[in-house]
């Protein structure tokens, strides 16, 4: 699979182009991503905090 580099600004003129229902689900998918990756990063930031600081 040959992959395309594609400019941040381009992407964004790419996605206002884009129907209404297809920037819905975009949003949406980016909205469950953003929340999966801050769930990741307390659960490491929990484990990281019980090895400094062990229970007696």
């Amino acid at each position: 699979m040959k992959t395309q580099a594609i400019q941040f600004s381009d992407l964004v003129d790419q996605i206002y182009c884009m129907p209404m229902e297809d920037k819905l689900e975009l949003k949406n998918l980016l909205e469950q991503n953003i929340s999966e990756a801050r769930r990741e990063e307390i659960a490491s930031n929990a484990k990281k905090a019980k090895q400094e600081f062990p229970e007696n």
